[in-house]
Order: structure tokens, then C-alpha cells, then sequence
């Protein structure tokens, strides 16, 4: 086995983990910077942020200029034309199904997200008013929904393929891949950062890695280039020695 992190060394860059941290810190989660699986998980939270903000001050800019009209609409009217106003912006939402439900913020449970997407108009309550600002007290792991937020791209790293219980990412900007698991463990393969990868040879590599084929893996890595220079030559040694 080769640690493919010795020879390829690409991260997220320091910004993206210094804002991942400021959420950490602001909304008191437990995750730590030193976990890969906790950085996947922030940046899912850091989309769910972006989509509730996107369905408050969507919400908030049509009350604005219908207030002419607005007391003069019962509850229902008022949902209605919201939902019509909303449905271009929740379109361009990362999201998915769970539970016949529709998931825009995967740190709010079910109800919650049933809520914001089909009786949006409860944003001009009080005790909703209030979740703008202060829903720490609502907040559910990230983990509550499983692999399906990452499936729905929801962080840096894009689905590519899925076998059983697990899962294939692929962050094209640190060229790193990315195994998770029903049980929230997660591998990272990381391909050599100056190497040029389509999205074919991104699915072959993908479907090798969720069948555990690691000499499969190395094979594509060689044969494409994927592979840093000093990383090819350890790799060529090895199968020479037969290690591999």
C-alpha cells in the first residue's frame, strides 16, 4: 500500500478552512480541522446557511414590495404568491428527497425543511422571525440524513458514484477523492495536483475506489499521468519488487 498523501499534499486552501472554523466557532459545533469528515460536514452546513438566508431575504424582498397588498391577503394567499415567486430561486438550490420531503437545510430537521419550502409565509411569525438570526436550539447533525447531502453536492467535493453503502467524491479544484461510508468514515485519495483528469477516467477511478480495487487505482493513477514523478517512481519499484 502506498500513502498517496506523502507524495501528493494538496489541502483546502487556509481561507476555506479559517471560514468553515468562524461557522465552528459561531454556531458551537463540534467539528474539529484536523478531520477530513468534519470539513465535509461544515461545508455542507456553510450550504444550508446559504440556502436559509436565500429563503429568508427571498421572502422578506417580496413582503417588501407587495406591502400595499399584504395585510389585505389571508395566510394562504400570501403562501401561495411567495411559493410562485420562490420557485425559480429554490431551483437553483443544492437540495434532495428525504422522506417525501424536499431538504434545502440539512442542519433542520425534516419538519423544518417542510416548512420553509411549502409554508414559507410562517417567516412573518414571531417565533419564526426569530430563527433569522438565533436556531441553534433547532439544529440537528448533519449526519441525521446519512450520505445524501454530499450526494447532493452540498460540499466542495462533487457525488461521482455510489456501491452499497458508500459513497465516491471528487473535488476537482484539489483533485482529491473522497470515500465515505454508512458509518462516517472517510479515505481520501488524492491524484497528483498538476494532473489533468476528464470526467471519464474521474468515473473509472471513482468505481475503483468504491470496489476497493487499490491496484486498479494505482494502475489509472500510472497509466494517466495522475501521478506525481516521484510518486510513479516509488510505484514502478514496488511493482517490480512485487509489493503491489
Amino acid at each position: 500500500m502506498i500513502k498517496l498523501e506523502k507524495y501528493h499534499k494538496q489541502k483546502w486552501s487556509k481561507k476555506q478552512i479559517n471560514e468553515l472554523m468562524v461557522l465552528n466557532k459561531r454556531f458551537k459545533l463540534p467539528y474539529k480541522k484536523t478531520e477530513v469528515f468534519d470539513l465535509l460536514c461544515l461545508q455542507v452546513f456553510q450550504t444550508s446557511l446559504y440556502n436559509k438566508e436565500k429563503f429568508e431575504t427571498s421572502y422578506d424582498l417580496f413582503r417588501r414590495e407587495h406591502l400595499d397588498m399584504w395585510e389585505n391577503m389571508t395566510f394562504n394567499e400570501r403562501n401561495f404568491f411567495i411559493s410562485q415567486d420562490l420557485n425559480k430561486t429554490k431551483q437553483s438550490l443544492k437540495s434532495f428527497e428525504f422522506e417525501g420531503a424536499r431538504i434545502y437545510i440539512p442542519f433542520f430537521n425534516r419538519l423544518m425543511n417542510v416548512l420553509y419550502d411549502q409554508e414559507t409565509a410562517i417567516l412573518e411569525l414571531p417565533q419564526f422571525l426569530k430563527l433569522y438570526e438565533n436556531f441553534e436550539s433547532e439544529l440537528v447533525p448533519i449526519t441525521t440524513y446519512g450520505t445524501l447531502p454530499f450526494k447532493a453536492n452540498m460540499s466542495f467535493a462533487h457525488f461521482v458514484y455510489e456501491s452499497n453503502d458508500q459513497i465516491v467524491l471528487f473535488d476537482s479544484t484539489i483533485k482529491t477523492f473522497f470515500k465515505l461510508d454508512a458509518n462516517q468514515s472517510v479515505e481520501s485519495i488524492p491524484l497528483f495536483v498538476k494532473s489533468q483528469i476528464d470526467a471519464e477516467k474521474i468515473d473509472a477511478v471513482a468505481k475503483e475506489i468504491a470496489q476497493n480495487n487499490q491496484g486498479a487505482v494505482y494502475q489509472i493513477m500510472h497509466d494517466e499521468d495522475l501521478m506525481a514523478p516521484r510518486l510513479k517512481k516509488k510505484y514502478l519499484k514496488m511493482m517490480k519488487r512485487g509489493k503491489l
